[in-house]
């Protein structure tokens, strides 16, 4: 979260137009963090599934933010009921 929020403020305050944006003005990136600790059964693609949950939530809920996968409710495909 941390790193995340230093490159979106790092951003920020490059402040580079962005005509075409419907979000603002200047360049924003949105951003979808996962982590966690491996099981056997996980894989490195499920970790990339999960992060692109996040940032697939972080652009509807209106971009230039960053949303954290809730580990809760991932399990890895193999263990999935």
């Amino acid at each position: 979260v941390e790193v995340g929020q230093s490159i979106r403020t790092a951003l920020a305050e490059r402040n580079l137009p962005h005509r075409a944006s419907d979000v603002k003005p200047h360049v924003t990136i949105s951003l979808g963090i996962a982590s966690w600790v491996p099981l056997p059964s996980a894989s490195s693609e499920e970790l990339v599934k999960a992060a692109d949950w996040a940032l697939y939530q972080a652009k509807i809920r209106g971009r230039d933010r960053y949303c954290i996968y809730p580990h809760r409710k991932w399990k890895p495909s193999q263990e999935r009921s």
